[in-house]
């Protein structure tokens, strides 16, 4: 195998490029887009749009879906924790689904006493 010396930058563009055979499940589009906005990390804004499009063309729903859920501060935080802590999650998860989610608005999550 011929080993490359690439820049940091040029190997994770390559990789993000070719990586994607098979589309990506909804909790790998969710780790790469937080992972490239700065969450645990450095921020990249071509490969947040990289994956941002990916994410459109797979489905307006599940991109719309995703917006929902990072505007609702709150539910992020949680839901970084939990995919970033336990990345075995994210083969379960289902952006489509977050507007259900969102719409409980859930008193576990926020924080609020059950009254």
């Amino acid at each position: 195998m011929l080993a490359l010396d690439l820049a940091p930058e040029l190997e994770t563009a390559f990789i993000e490029e070719y990586s994607s055979e098979k589309a990506p499940d909804d909790g790998r589009f969710y780790y790469k887009i937080r992972k490239y906005q700065g969450y645990r990390g450095e921020s990249d804004p071509c490969l947040i749009s990289l994956w941002l499009a990916r994410l459109s063309a797979e489905s307006a729903h599940k991109r719309a879906c995703f917006n929902q859920l990072y505007r609702d501060p709150v539910l992020l935080e949680a839901f970084d924790s939990l995919i970033f802590d336990i990345p075995a999650l994210e083969g379960g998860m289902r952006l489509s689904t977050m507007h259900k989610v969102i719409g409980m608005k859930s008193p576990e999550v926020r924080g609020t006493p059950f009254n």
